[in-house]
């Protein structure tokens, strides 16, 4: 019996247990392997996780939850995704947030911050991703959507707003202004100058709900394939992108 198999019989006999336990009941290791396992079983529709707290449990779908049409649609992206996106092709959309920098320090109110320190989040959401964008993105593109300012760069100078999407008297940009943006703006993202309508796909991530994606979808051409950016589809293109990298490493050794 495999490990991938014996992981899955284990949910099965023993739904709601957590990474970490399900490692050490089964003496697999590194834990890492459970990880991958796991990633790998919820693409399959095999396996679906809570994530309401963490650390995540695990269940097997066959526990009373049937996988969606959209769900078993969302799936398939993720794998057909993961076979051609590159660091040129992809952009990552991250959502602003209500929270800025200026609740901490209301004395700065007046002063202009870039976007990527500005924007905090509950919890420090954005900061967190922030972090792990630039660590593991690197200098790929990537962008912070605001219903203020539209889709930025994250060095773009905001100051102090309080502009919802969800509430139009608060002055939004419209789903026009945002076409408009990706259409016809050229951004210098990396080396070269492009424009947003250039991008084969478009990673959407936000800390909760799905108004972010909703107007990606709506902003985006339809050569453009938009979708949620889930912590298990990060989790996939890191070790791409790693494994790439490997690769290219042997290679010039060699």
């Amino acid at each position: 019996m495999t490990n991938r198999d014996r992981v899955l019989s284990f949910l099965r006999n023993n739904p709601g247990h957590t990474q970490q336990e399900i490692s050490r009941s089964l003496g697999i290791t590194p834990q890492q392997q459970v990880n991958q396992i796991l990633h790998a079983l919820m693409r399959q529709g095999f396996v679906y996780r809570n994530e309401e707290g963490r650390p995540y449990k695990y269940y097997p779908m066959s526990a009373g939850v049937q996988t969606s049409t959209e769900s078993r649609r969302a799936k398939s992206e993720e794998e057909d995704i993961l076979k051609s996106i590159t660091r040129e092709n992809t952009l990552i959309v991250v959502s602003c947030t209500k929270r800025k920098i200026w609740s901490k320090n209301p004395k700065e109110k007046g002063i202009y911050k870039q976007a990527k320190y500005a924007y905090i989040g509950k919890d420090d959401w954005f900061q967190k991703w922030r972090v792990e964008l630039e660590q593991k993105w690197g200098k790929s593109p990537w962008l912070i959507l605001s219903a203020k300012y539209g889709f930025i760069e994250p060095e773009h100078p905001i100051h102090n707003y309080d502009v919802t999407f969800s509430k139009l008297d608060t002055g939004p940009l419209s789903i026009e202004s945002l076409k408009n943006q990706v259409l016809h703006q050229p951004r210098l993202l990396g080396k070269n100058e492009r424009k947003l309508c250039d991008f084969k796909y478009v990673l959407v991530k936000e800390n909760k709900g799905e108004t972010y994606l909703k107007k990606c979808k709506q902003a985006f051409p339809l050569t453009a394939r938009v979708l949620k950016l889930t912590d298990a589809l990060w989790t996939e293109i890191v070790e791409k992108i790693r494994e790439e990298h490997d690769q290219q490493g042997t290679q010039h050794r060699s």
